[in-house]
C-alpha cells in the first residue's frame, strides 16, 4: 500500500459478484478475463486473508504460496458458460489511499 501508517485488509475470493463496469481478456487465446474497475464484491468464499500496514510510505509485500491457495482451480459454469470470479479484494480505512495489487495465474490446455 502507499500511505503512512493506513492500515488495509486484503482478502482473495471465490464465486463473489463483482460491481464493474467491464471486463478485459488477458490475451486473445485465453479463457481468464480480468478487470481493474471493480468498486464493490458481495458473497463469496473468503479463501484467504490478512492485514497489512504501510508505515513510512514503506511497501509491505503478501505473497501466497499457489500450493496453499491454488489447490482450486479457476472454474467456469459448463451449461451457461459463466465464469467464477475470483477476486483480490483490498480496502482500507482512509478513502484516500491507494493500494497495488497483482495476482497471476498458469492456464494449461489439453
Amino acid at each position: 500500500g502507499r500511505g503512512n501508517g493506513v492500515d488495509y485488509n486484503w482478502q482473495v475470493i471465490v464465486g463473489g459478484s463483482v460491481t464493474t463496469a467491464s471486463w478485459t481478456p488477458s490475451a486473445n487465446d485465453s479463457a481468464v478475463e480480468y478487470t481493474t474497475s471493480g468498486t464493490a464484491i458481495t458473497g463469496g468464499r473468503v479463501l484467504a486473508s490478512g492485514f497489512l500496514n504501510s508505515s513510512t510510505q514503506a511497501s509491505p509485500s503478501i505473497d501466497i504460496l499457489k500450493e496453499a491457495l491454488f489447490k482450486f482451480q479457476l472454474e467456469r459454469n459448463s451449461f451457461t458458460g459463466v465464469a467464477t470470479p475470483l477476486t483480490l479484494a483490498i480496502a482500507s480505512g482512509t478513502d484516500t489511499s491507494t493500494c497495488f495489487g497483482s495476482m497471476d495465474w498458469e492456464e494449461v490446455t489439453r
